[in-house]
């Protein structure tokens, strides 16, 4: 089994501590140039990985060598800011990547051959920001992602039709409580009691799931104003318009 204490350097590597010794993994031995974060997984099959991130991308280490992935579709190599291991509900263990400019990655290590999957301001649903900073999940299973932009929670979808997103997303900001849209860096976490915290560049916020109460009553649609956009003129009500 691949046991061990393992500590992520900046700059210099991964060391783990097993059977009362350290070991280094740098790049002249093999390893990450350097580590920002790091996750260990375990797969119902027994395979153990120690994954690395770090300016370079994301790498993977299964006790004997070390392999850097961005060789196939994947995360690219660039920056990875976080790590986040879901945990097994079913369907598998998951693990996501967070990264500075190329927004989350996925990928169940469960499934042999399945694909990375990805999340952006670009995809659908689309992110708020394409930098993710923090990653963490509550005990209903939603992802929660800390970006440039706000908090992104990524509640999984029961039955997701073919070709469409297997997340419904809610976006939370400023106006909903958070000192800064801006997260810092690994600045999510879930605590004993299921409470979601999210640390931001002007202070810190904390959202309890138990707690949330789900408006879906439908809202009445009210026009205070109405104009040409070309002349900017009032419309008078029950006006009708000629149009092609």
């Amino acid at each position: 089994p691949l046991a061990g204490l393992g500590v992520g350097y900046q700059s210099r590597g991964v060391a783990v501590l097993r059977d009362g010794r350290w070991t280094t993994f740098d790049a002249k031995h093999g390893g990450p140039v350097g580590s920002y974060t790091l996750a260990r997984t375990r797969t119902r099959a027994g395979v153990e990985m120690l994954w690395s991130g770090s300016f370079q991308g994301l790498a993977r280490y299964d006790g004997r060598r070390w392999f850097v992935e961005g060789s196939e579709p994947g995360p690219p190599r660039s920056e990875v800011s976080v790590l986040h291991v879901s945990p097994d509900r079913g369907e598998g263990t998951t693990l996501w990547v967070g990264m500075r400019g190329n927004g989350a990655w996925w990928r169940n290590l469960d499934r042999p051959g399945a694909a990375w999957e990805r999340l952006d301001d670009t995809t659908e649903p689309a992110l708020p920001s394409r930098v993710v900073t923090g990653i963490t999940e509550d005990n209903y299973g939603r992802i929660y992602l800390l970006t440039g932009h706000g908090v992104a929670r990524l509640t999984p979808r029961l039955r997701a039709p073919a070709g469409t997103s297997r997340f419904d997303l809610d976006v939370y900001t400023v106006e909903d409580g958070l000192p800064a849209n801006h997260g810092n860096y690994e600045g999510a976490i879930t605590d004993s009691h299921g409470r979601i915290w999210a640390s931001t560049m002007k202070g810190v916020a904390v959202f309890d799931p138990r707690r949330e109460v789900l408006d879906r009553t439908p809202k009445p649609l009210h026009l205070e104003r109405a104009w040409r956009a070309r002349s900017n003129q009032p419309l008078a009500a029950r006006r009708e318009l000629a149009h092609s």
